[in-house]
C-alpha cells in the first residue's frame, strides 16, 4: 500500500468522525439502558388491571389503575367483605368494648355479623408516583361499605327498645348500613417483566359518616319501621365511628 493510500484512508475516517457517521451497516446498535423498566414518562397513560385483597376490608376485589403523566394516579376497586375478614372485625369490636354490655350488646353483635357476612365494597382514591424510577407511591381516597342483613322484628327490640305489637315480632325486615370511610396510604409497584404487576400497600382506614335503614316485607310491620330505623341508625353509628385500622393490601395483575 502506497504512502497516498494510507493519507486516503486516515482522511476518510476522520471525515467520517466529524460528520458523525454512525456505525457499518451490519453492526449492531449499541445498548442504551432503561433507567426504570415499566416506568415510561414519555407513555402518557398507563393502565392496569388486578385481582386484589384488603385487610381487613376487602376479601377480594378487581382493580383497575391509571397513571396519568407526571405520575398522578387514580384507581378504583370493585369486590366484597366478607370471611375471614369479617371475624377479625367482629373481633375487634369485642375487645374494644364497642358493643357495650349485657342483651343489647349481644344483639348488636349478632346484628352486626349478620350484615358482615357478604358485604359489596368499592373503593376509589388519587394518588401520586413522585420518582420516575421508581414504584413508590402516596395516596387518599374513599371506601365505601355497604352492609347487608335480614333479621326478624324481635333481633332489634333488645337494641332499639321499640315497642312492637302483638303480630310484628316476626315480620321480617332488610337492614342496610352504608359506612363511608377515608383512606390514606403509601405503596411500592413493581413491574415484573413486561407486563406482570404486583402492588403492596400499607394503609389508614376511618369511617366518617354511617347510615342505617331498615325496610319490612311485609305490610304487617311497616307501622314499626321508622322507629325502628331511627332507633338502629342512633345505635350503630357510635359503633361504626369507632373504625379506625391499618389497611394491608396486595394486588397482582396485568399492564395493558
Amino acid at each position: 500500500m502506497s504512502w497516498e493510500m494510507v493519507r486516503a484512508a486516515q482522511l476518510g475516517a476522520a471525515i467520517a468522525v466529524v460528520c458523525g457517521a454512525g456505525p457499518a451497516r451490519g453492526d449492531p446498535e449499541p445498548e442504551t439502558p432503561s433507567r426504570a423498566p415499566g416506568f415510561d414518562r414519555n407513555n402518557p397513560v398507563i393502565v392496569d388491571v388486578t385481582a386484589a385483597t384488603a385487610f381487613p376490608v376487602m376479601v377480594l376485589g378487581v382493580s383497575g389503575n391509571v397513571e396519568l403523566p407526571y405520575g398522578l394516579l387514580w384507581h378504583a376497586d370493585v369486590g366484597w367483605l366478607g370471611k375471614p375478614y369479617t371475624d377479625a372485625i367482629n373481633a375487634f369490636f369485642k375487645a374494644e368494648g364497642a358493643y357495650g354490655s349485657g342483651a343489647a350488646a349481644d344483639s348488636a353483635q349478632t346484628i352486626v355479623r349478620s350484615a358482615l357476612r357478604s358485604s359489596p365494597v368499592f373503593r376509589t382514591g388519587v394518588g401520586w408516583r413522585p420518582f420516575a424510577a421508581h414504584g413508590f407511591e402516596i395516596y387518599t381516597g374513599y371506601t365505601l361499605v355497604a352492609l347487608r342483613a335480614e333479621l326478624v322484628a324481635s333481633e332489634l327490640v333488645a337494641v332499639t327498645g321499640v315497642a312492637l305489637a302483638a303480630d310484628e315480632p316476626q315480620v321480617s325486615l332488610q337492614m342496610q348500613s352504608l359506612l363511608h370511610n377515608l383512606d390514606l396510604g403509601l405503596g411500592w409497584r413493581w413491574v415484573l417483566g413486561q407486563h406482570s404487576v404486583l402492588r403492596i400497600e400499607l394503609g389508614y382506614l376511618q369511617t366518617l359518616a354511617s347510615s342505617t335503614k331498615v325496610a319490612a316485607d311485609t305490610a304487617s310491620g311497616r307501622l314499626a319501621v321508622p322507629q325502628l330505623s331511627a332507633a338502629l341508625d342512633a345505635h350503630l353509628d357510635p359503633l361504626y365511628l369507632h373504625t379506625i385500622s391499618p389497611v394491608v393490601s396486595v394486588a397482582f395483575g396485568y399492564r395493558l
